[in-house]
């Protein structure tokens, strides 16, 4: 039997906001891993539906569980609207930690094209920091755009 390579991708978004969106990339990864299985390649995408309720006993709060798979990304998505929350500013600070220490995750941030006027202060703040980390960021209208990033990203993680 074939050796499999494994890519893990992170989505890191509001929990209620962007559930439709994540369920979107969900079948769009499945997709990709029906023709890439053949290739012994297999991208493993974590989202907070797909992870366990339970807590462990040796975590002390559920975004632990989170924050261990970010780490163990060679991708983190990022996706915003209007506002950023607490978490998803914890799992980008998670996620530029490691990039700082390791090189990956490769980092890409997506904002919901939404007026200017409708954006929060921590949202513009957040967009500062990325542009000072030279992250930089892209503005999607439909999910196409972003699931086309996300296969060059996943294609390049793979050396395709």
């Amino acid at each position: 039997m074939k050796d499999i390579s494994y890519v893990n991708v992170f989505v890191a978004s509001s929990i209620n906001e962007f559930h439709k969106e994540r369920m979107e990339l969900g079948a769009f990864v499945q997709q990709m891993n029906a023709q890439m299985l053949k290739q012994g390649k297999y991208t493993k995408l974590h989202l907070c539906e797909d992870m366990s309720d339970a807590i462990a006993a040796d975590k002390k709060r559920k975004q632990e569980e989170y924050n261990e798979a970010i780490r163990r990304s060679q991708i983190f998505i990022l996706l915003a609207d209007r506002q950023i929350g607490e978490y998803t500013m914890e799992e980008f600070a998670v996620a530029d930690k490691k990039y700082c220490e390791t090189g990956n995750p490769h980092i890409c941030v997506f904002f919901k094209k939404c007026p200017e006027a409708v954006q929060t202060d921590a949202l513009k703040k957040f967009m500062e920091l990325l542009d000072s980390k030279q992250y930089g960021y892209d503005v999607f209208e439909t999910m196409d755009f972003v699931k086309q990033k996300l296969e060059e990203k996943i294609l390049e993680a793979f050396g395709a």
